[in-house]
């Protein structure tokens, strides 16, 4: 594996959260939980809108909010994953061909920096990017083939046809 293809794997997983995130955006508006359709998705600090918009769907009165709940909490579990590939440095480990090495690093609570240094191989990337997927799939399936029968926004916007 050279670092070409970790690279594409690296930009598949950013590529699909970010979908999730849009799709998420359309359904927090068609639900009446934001006032405008890109309100979701124009926030770029994602641990924190999912928090968010746990505490709307809380408050709402959505049939069957509890498993959008569940679902978003399962989100932030996935982005946590993805912040550890994407918002690190990923080289090819010299010792062996088939890992990696990941430095990810962060500011703890004191404004410490927590250092994460590990091994990856090119299954990690692939099967968070699966997780993404699923997740991606699951959420649609519980809104859009509900009563509401509605095309997610994303495939709009991908046949070039308007909001």
């Amino acid at each position: 594996m050279n670092s070409e293809s970790i690279t594409q794997k690296i930009g598949e997983i950013v590529v699909n959260f970010v979908e999730v995130e849009f799709i998420i955006s359309d359904i927090s508006y068609q639900l009446g939980l934001t006032e405008d359709k890109m309100e979701f998705f124009a926030n770029s600090r994602t641990g924190q809108k999912i928090s968010d918009m746990k505490k709307k769907f809380r408050k709402s009165k959505i049939e069957k909010k509890e498993i959008y709940i569940e679902l978003l909490h399962r989100l932030d579990q996935i982005r946590i994953k993805r912040n550890e590939i994407v918002h690190a440095l990923v080289l090819e480990n010299p010792d062996n061909t088939k890992e990696y090495k990941s430095f990810y690093y962060k500011n703890g609570q004191n404004q410490n920096i927590i250092h994460n240094i590990s091994d990856k191989k090119i299954e990690d990337f692939i099967d968070l990017n699966n997780d993404i997927l699923k997740f991606k799939k699951e959420f649609c399936t519980h809104f859009y083939n509900e009563k509401r029968r509605l095309k997610p926004r994303i495939e709009i916007i991908r046949n070039n046809q308007s909001l």
